[in-house]
């Protein structure tokens, strides 16, 4: 309990070099990135469901994706609906943000057409 702030990052990190700011910064850039990257696989999958279901499928699949700023894409065939969800997530890191940039997050999902 009385151990320094900067004790979990080197408890983690080899030959840690981080300030303690800078450690729980990157710790949090990668759950939110963890997050968002969950987010956009069940946006996927809402969104292949409703179409699957739906008379509209383009609509439906875009109005139940609504968790992030997204892009939806609904291919509809014969028997089946894709839908495939696409979030840009900016990186928030000091310094570090700046040579990675932003992160790519997309999923599709597949699903029967149902009557």
């Amino acid at each position: 309990r009385d151990r320094p702030s900067w004790w979990l990052c080197t408890a983690v990190c080899v030959n840690c070099t981080h300030s303690a700011a800078e450690c729980w910064a990157e710790r949090t850039e990668v759950s939110v990135a963890i997050r968002n990257e969950l987010a956009v696989e069940l946006a996927a999958r809402e969104g292949a469901r409703a179409a699957s279901v739906s008379a509209s499928p383009q609509s439906a699949a875009s109005a139940a994706a609504v968790d992030l700023p997204i892009a939806v894409r609904t291919d509809v065939t014969a028997t089946t609906v894709t839908v495939t969800v696409t979030y840009v997530d900016p990186t928030r890191v000091p310094i570090i943000g700046q040579f990675i940039g932003p992160s790519t997050h997309q999923a599709t999902a597949t699903m029967a057409l149902e009557p």
